[in-house]
């Protein structure tokens, strides 16, 4: 392709736009501006840069990846993946944001037919189209329309539709027909129609063509994580084997948010242990060789010369106490709890402090004289089960795609499949960072003890001390184990009881803010995403984009609208056009709680309306009751 008609045919896309909807091996749509005609193209691969360990933290990014990727490892369902997930592997890049080339594209399918009298055309290559038929022109002078439609398979492969010859070898491709039908015929034998399908190449199973643009075709693989922008805790908690156990004890009180700061600052401008024991005996052989001095008097000198801290004392004493408070949780877990903390505490304090809390919104929204009654917020927050509500600004958070598939995302049937390689040392995911706008509803962890106690979920035996935040705190990071909160399949409600019903009720709450904010705030729901800290609890509900961003959207309705928003959320709840079917067999669908998957981090998974607002099976008189139930 010349280098004009490369210019031709660039688009302008936004980077998070092109980070989800112009991935590797998608059909998009594509506007030729020469001729002012909308194409259906196939990506086909992207150059871009890679990002510098000064933009994102690769080796924990990485890692939320592989633990994503695991559910379908582990069943042998994943194709163009190199293991393990780590940097010698894999780097992480980015594309060029808007008017670029580094999105290399082809037209396809490369079908088309007559409008006129609907001939067949076939071209190889979109060059072969453009040098053929520039002015896209049947020899009867009817225009010619791109047949688009393709095929696409559960095992990760997917193709163009392409012409079918007549059965009679004499015929062939020469007089082919569309019949607009999803077939073909010949001019010669117009009665025997040449259906669309083939068999897959990769797997045999029997296949039928849909529209290039048809979302099933292509199910992008995202995350998006908060980014920790304090460093220093960042590396601590990598490099130091104390760091988890600090920061648990500081989400449990032991220790002040800036005593881990500082404890973490001191720690990475520190020698290590191991750099403090050596020389420590080095200076004890030293002592008592050149001296004569006892063993002891030179290790009391030894290490008063390294200079051993004197706070020590007290962070033992505070690992102590998670030691005691924390059961048999490993390591890895404990450095999982550690990040959730830490990203919570990033949506808490913001950079800078870009927040508004009730208190804010009750001021802001007297000054706007809305019809909202801002005398109710603080009510009406605590009525609803949450501990504290704030909107924060400024949130830093990291968009990653890492591969996808086709017609089905359940890791029992679908096959994942990694991006082709930029270069031939390493595979590459996608990744770009945005700040924007969210509400943080953190849920109150003693309302949820007594939800579960009142429907028979757990006794108060179970239960903590309801009055001491501490042990609150403690009870919800021993029972609710995230570990078993996998992006695609549901808890195992058997295996994990009180996980089940905890993150049923807080990713259930969610969804029903998610879905009715979108009503309120103007954006498109689509456009509106959730992230969920289950060992707080808490949710954040946030835009996923800069336009919410650009007008305040989320603070907007907040402090402007909150009172509607948690009261319509009940009332649009309370019912479903599905009902009775969703209420009773279904517990949640399209019509109360689901969300489109870009929106939802568990796929629509995990979702029970009864939860919130209560239920009674009149076939055998058991009661349920719901969170938000009066």
């Amino acid at each position: 392709m010349s280098d004009k008609q490369l210019k031709d045919n660039q688009m302008a896309r936004g980077l998070n736009q092109a980070l989800y909807k112009y991935l590797p091996h998608s059909w998009i749509d594509f506007y030729k501006k020469v001729d002012r005609t909308a194409y259906t193209a196939y990506v086909k691969y992207w150059n871009s840069g890679e990002l510098s360990d000064k933009d994102i933290n690769k080796r924990r990014l990485l890692l939320r990846l592989s633990q994503n990727i695991e559910e379908y490892h582990e069943r042998g369902k994943v194709k163009d993946f190199v293991f393990p997930i780590t940097e010698e592997n894999y780097s992480v890049r980015t594309p060029d944001p808007g008017l670029n080339s580094d999105i290399i594209t082809e037209i396809s399918p490369l079908t088309f037919f007559c409008a006129k009298c609907s001939k067949v055309h076939s071209y190889n290559t979109s060059d072969h189209f453009y040098r053929l038929n520039p002015k896209r022109k049947c020899s009867c002078g009817g225009t010619i329309k791109q047949l688009n439609l393709v095929y696409s398979c559960a095992c990760g492969w997917g193709g163009p539709v392409e012409p079918i010859p007549c059965k009679n070898r004499d015929h062939g491709y020469k007089s082919l027909f569309y019949t607009g039908r999803f077939s073909f015929y010949c001019k010669y034998e117009p009665s025997r129609k040449l259906e669309i399908r083939k068999p897959c190449p990769s797997c045999g199973k029997l296949l039928y063509t849909k529209n290039a643009l048809d979302m099933s075709n292509y199910l992008p693989f995202s995350i998006t994580m908060i980014d920790l922008i304090n460093v220093e805790l960042d590396r601590f908690l990598e490099e130091n084997r104390d760091g988890s156990k600090l920061i648990l004890s500081n989400w449990l009180e032991c220790i002040s948010r800036s005593e881990l700061r500082k404890i973490a600052k001191k720690r990475l401008n520190e020698d290590s242990e191991e750099d403090k024991n050596e020389k420590i005996n080095n200076l004890i052989t030293m002592y008592m060789s050149q001296f004569s001095w006892p063993e002891e008097q030179a290790r009391q000198v030894a290490i008063a010369s390294v200079g051993v801290d004197s706070t020590e004392g007290g962070i033992r004493e505070a690992v102590d106490v998670i030691n005691e408070s924390i059961l048999n949780l490993s390591d890895n877990y404990l450095n999982n709890l550690s990040v959730q903390f830490l990203e919570y505490d990033t949506v808490l304090y913001p950079p800078n402090n870009y927040v508004s809390t009730l208190e804010n919104a009750v001021e802001v929204s007297r000054k706007l004289n809305t019809n909202a009654n801002p005398e109710r917020y603080e009510l009406l927050a605590k009525k609803f089960g949450f501990k504290h509500v704030q909107a924060s600004g400024d949130i830093p958070f990291i968009m990653c795609s890492y591969g996808y598939t086709r017609k089905e995302t359940d890791p029992l049937k679908a096959t994942l499949v990694g991006f082709p390689a930029e270069n031939k040392s390493k595979k590459n995911v996608y990744a770009s960072k945005l700040n924007t706008e969210g509400i943080l509803f953190e849920i109150d962890r003693a309302a949820i003890i007594k939800w579960l106690i009142r429907n028979e979920i757990i006794d108060e035996k179970q239960a903590p001390n309801l009055k001491c935040e501490k042990e609150l705190k403690k009870w919800f990071i021993n029972h609710i184990d995230s570990s078993v909160i996998k992006s695609f399949s549901p808890i195992d409600k058997n295996d994990h009881k009180i996980t089940y019903y905890v993150y049923n009720l807080i990713h259930s709450i969610s969804h029903a803010l998610l879905k009715q904010s979108a009503n309120l705030c103007g954006l498109d729901k689509n456009s509106l995403s959730e992230y969920i800290f289950p060992n707080i609890p808490a949710i954040l509900i946030y835009c996923q984009n800069s336009q919410g961003l650009n007008i305040g959207a989320m603070f907007n309705i907040f402090e402007a609208y909150f009172d509607k928003w948690l009261e319509s959320t009940k009332d649009t709840i309370n019912k479903c056009i599905f009902d009775p079917i969703c209420i009773d067999r279904d517990h949640a669908c399209s019509g109360c709680l689901y969300l489109n998957e870009v929106s939802c981090v568990h796929f629509n998974k995990d979702l029970d309306r009864r939860f919130l607002v209560g239920w009674y099976d009149k076939s055998t008189g058991d009661r349920f009751y719901g969170f938000w139930e009066e």
